[in-house]
């Protein structure tokens, strides 16, 4: 409990903050986030790191999954470029794959980088020619409780969120956490997004204590990580 030194020092601190900064600054937001990112780097710059996601793709294939099935979900589809990758790199026939998109673009801004809108491809689905692959249109928020009503997963479980928005990644995050045991790998398609997946994956990992083990990321500022639940 606090005591009232606590408090008072509280509220000091408090009056002294809206004094500084009187309004919530996106720009200020973004720099104190980009710091802990930038620390977050330093801490794992022993882990594995490629120049393509695809490499990284391909090493967490090769050295944690190997000749294994799995239940591929992929949030985030748009052409479908990673979900080909993952049904190249897993050829197992009881592997199952599935897309999640409304591919009607995002629902709403990506910060700075994109606006509601973009990535569009007119609501259409990618035409991939695998029979273990089918796609789930529409937001997460309406077609994820859906299909989870039964979905059961029958192999390890591998989740790649492209989602870039923090509500979309932070939702999966959470509906997916009774699915997610240790050994379920996660890919983050923008982990450097400072406001968005990085701040999801905080977020989540502090409100439900969940431990994720980084495996690999790519580029200087690992725009592409991939975890390991322990």
């Amino acid at each position: 409990m606090l005591g009232m030194d606590d408090a008072r020092s509280g509220a000091v601190l408090k009056r002294l903050s809206a004094m500084v900064v009187p309004r919530y600054s996106l720009l200020l937001d973004q720099v104190l986030t980009n710091a802990r990112v930038s620390a977050w780097i330093k801490r794992h710059a022993g882990i594995p790191t490629f120049r393509q996601r695809e490499e990284l793709f391909a090493f967490v294939h090769n050295e944690f999954i190997r000749d294994e099935p799995i239940d591929y979900l992929e949030f985030g589809v748009m052409h479908g470029e990673s979900m080909r990758t993952w049904a190249n790199l897993n050829r197992h026939p009881e592997s199952r794959f599935f897309g999640f998109d409304t591919f009607n673009g995002l629902p709403e801004a990506w910060g700075w980088v994109a606006p509601a809108g973009a990535f569009s491809c007119d609501g259409r689905a990618p035409d991939i020619d695998d029979g273990r692959v089918s796609f789930v249109k529409g937001l997460f928020q309406e077609s994820l409780p859906g299909f989870l009503q039964t979905f059961h997963p029958r192999s390890r479980l591998v989740i790649h969120h492209d989602a870039d928005l923090y509500s979309a990644t932070l939702y999966c995050l959470t509906m997916l956490h009774g699915l997610s045991v240790p050994g379920s790998l996660h890919f983050f398609d923008e982990f450097s997004s400072p406001l968005h997946e990085f701040r999801a994956i905080e977020d989540y990992c502090s409100s439900y204590r969940s431990r994720f083990r980084a495996l690999g990321m790519t580029g200087n500022f690992a725009q592409q990580a991939a975890f390991l639940v322990e």
